[in-house]
């Protein structure tokens, strides 16, 4: 019967059981209280649709081969909290799922689904000394550069 019920959570979530945690909105002070949870109640929330994230780029993210632009959220030469940035784009956490990273040189680089066929690709420098100690999860942590793009197949 728990295996009917987690099977349903998924399917109403539009969710593959292989989907990753989604971060939390909780901003609570402990930085463990900020790390993604597996939680069915969250799942219930759902992905933006495409045409939402298709909304907060100013260009096409369909016709973006390449260096995708970033958008105009962190202007050059400045760094924000993640959540401050989602903040103003609107983004949810309790709304995106599959949480990757990935670094090169300095830079480390957060992804998360955020639409059946986007993601939400944020720029940290991980030699910044404002996220020392918290995780990459962590909606504190300073971000710089902040990417929508279209899903690896």
């Amino acid at each position: 019967m728990r295996t009917l019920a987690i099977i349903v959570i998924y399917l109403v979530a539009g969710c593959s059981p292989t989907t990753s945690d989604p971060a939390r909105a909780d901003l609570s002070e402990r930085s463990s209280d900020l790390a993604p949870r597996n939680d069915p109640a969250l799942m219930l929330i759902g992905l933006y649709t495409d045409e939402e994230i298709r909304e907060l780029a100013k260009f096409d993210i369909d016709k973006e081969s390449g260096d995708t632009p970033c958008l105009d959220v962190v202007p050059a030469g400045e760094s924000y909290p993640r959540a401050k940035v989602f903040k103003t784009l609107n983004i949810d956490d309790a709304r995106i799922r599959d949480f990757r990273h990935s670094g090169i040189n300095f830079v480390d680089f957060l992804t998360w689904q955020v639409s059946p066929s986007y993601d939400i690709c944020c720029m940290s420098a991980n030699n910044d000394r404002e996220n020392d100690g918290l995780e990459m999860t962590d909606p504190k942590r300073i971000v710089y550069g902040i990417r929508l793009v279209k899903r690896s197949k």
